[in-house]
């Protein structure tokens, strides 16, 4: 959809039009593109607007646009609005605002590989220093490790771990797999060593280095291995073949409060992730599982000589510092 005319005010005409043929409000469009109310109608009155949400409201409305200069370029606009960072804003505080936006969007189900890899980047752009994710999978490998389709979401994720971020990942040791390739399970399309999550770890740790630092150096593999971390993981509750839990964890600056959202990663492949907008209860017991796996690391860790101990014992306590105990309500969420 193109108009003839020039002006920014082509495209506010344009989005008043086609409410008005739908019959429907600034707030449904707000709803959709994941904005408040009032900043979609701020944006309305100056007639600028941020390229991205452009582009979003133009695929609500089905104009046919998947570049935004394309759509600059047709409807004459002279110059996107730039987004202006949150004044006092704390290192971390950004993945709040990552939060809130999804939360608005209401965005429940991505429905496939593009959709699902576009809401992992952002949530995984926005994780900085004093954030954590962390992934839990017994079967299935995280979208980020997968060769082509993940190169977008390792982008993002060295972004974050030049700014801090930390990222764990909990993989079945091997008593776990041999119960998985027994007769009463019949998987018989999953590692069937432990080695095979050691060798995409590794993997995925050099593909992430190499985006840090081309040339590649020590410091830059040493940064990487602290804040990349894999552990085998005896005892879990939510261990069930196909599917994958995902947790991103910030805090509030003012209060230090950690505020959590949870996805969850559905069997066939790539069928969908769920993005919960909020789910304490859930959060809560996937923390206790993390502090279990913390502990089984520390048990696994005592009297062993292993290379880069000192690394692993360093990553181990920056976990806990994360995770703590004083985070675990035991009132509200038995």
């Amino acid at each position: 959809m193109a108009l003839s005319s020039s002006g920014e005010d082509n495209f506010v005409s344009a989005i008043r039009a086609e409410l008005s043929r739908r019959q429907t409000s600034f707030r449904w469009l707000a709803d959709h593109i994941g904005v408040p109310d009032a900043t979609l109608r701020t944006w309305m009155q100056r007639a600028r607007f941020p390229a991205a949400a452009a582009l979003r409201i133009s695929q609500c409305f089905g104009w046919g646009y998947s570049d935004a200069d394309h759509l600059k370029k047709d409807y004459g606009i002279t110059e996107w609005a730039q987004r202006r960072p949150r004044e006092g804003a704390a290192a971390g505080t950004h993945l709040l605002d990552t939060f809130e936006l999804l939360d608005r969007k209401r965005r429940r189900v991505a429905p496939n590989i593009e959709k699902m890899n576009s809401d992992l980047a952002d949530l995984f752009a926005a994780v900085g220093e004093g954030d954590l994710f962390v992934f839990l999978a017994d079967t299935v490998t995280p979208a980020e490790f997968e060769k082509f389709q993940g190169e977008r979401l390792r982008e993002s994720i060295a972004q974050s771990i030049g700014r801090g971020g930390m990222f764990l990942y909990l993989r079945p040791d091997q008593s776990l797999l041999n119960a998985y390739l027994s007769p009463a399970w019949q998987l018989d399309r999953i590692p069937r060593r432990t080695e095979e999550f050691d060798a995409e770890i590794q993997w995925f740790r050099s593909a992430v280095g190499d985006i840090l630092s081309p040339t590649g150096t020590n410091q830059v593999s040493t940064l990487v291995r602290r804040h990349v971390i894999q552990y085998n993981v005896r005892s879990s509750l939510f261990w069930a073949p196909g599917f994958s839990l995902g947790m991103f964890q910030t805090r509030k600056p003012a209060t230090s409060e950690p505020i959590r959202r949870m996805t969850v990663r559905v069997p066939g492949g790539y069928g969908g992730v769920w993005y919960l907008p909020d789910y304490p209860l859930f959060a809560y017991r996937f923390c206790r599982c993390i502090s279990v796996a913390l502990d089984e690391q520390a048990e696994r860790l005592r009297g062993t000589r292993i290379k880069f101990k000192n690394e692993e014992v360093e990553a181990l306590n920056q976990l806990r510092r994360l995770i703590s105990a004083s985070d675990m309500p035991t009132k509200s969420c038995p």
